[in-house]
């Protein structure tokens, strides 16, 4: 609560016109008020070239249907690290599922690894992609809906 600028009385905003202790015309001090006027406009300067891109959701999906092992669909929404930690868990995925059919079935290695972890993957991604598509709350980094 503002205090009076005459007796120093604790006053509140609804008594600015008079204090009611000592009686002062306009008690409360102008220049120290914790508020603002929220209402008054503010000019932007004059170079400030301030331009919007909106992100694309099919392209977020293509993206990642097509090369979202890269993390490029979180690049492309400005996700960086995101994007790094998608492309790191990707490899480790497709490694660990290469490993674990090598090991458990006995398949030709090469078959296995390509074959059956990429399409794995391929469809954990699709799927992400699909989330692109269908989550319509989805924003990029800089806070801007997906159009």
């Amino acid at each position: 609560m503002p205090n009076c600028k005459n007796c120093g009385a604790r006053i509140t905003k609804f008594d600015s016109d008079i204090c009611p202790v000592c009686g002062f015309k306009h008690p409360i001090d102008v220049s120290k008020e914790e508020t603002s006027d929220i209402t008054s406009s503010f000019n932007l300067p004059e170079n400030a070239n301030i331009k919007v891109i909106k992100k694309k959701r099919i392209v977020a999906f293509l993206l990642s249907a097509l090369v979202g092992f890269t993390g490029a669909p979180f690049y492309y929404l400005g996700y960086k690290k995101i994007g790094i930690i998608s492309l790191i868990s990707n490899i480790l995925f497709i490694s660990l599922v290469g490993l674990i059919f090598i090991l458990a079935f006995h398949f030709n290695p090469v078959i296995s690894f390509l074959a059956i972890s990429l399409v794995a993957d391929y469809i954990i991604n699709f799927i992400v992609g699909l989330s692109f598509l269908f989550i319509h709350n989805l924003k990029d980094k800089s806070g801007i809906f997906l159009s």
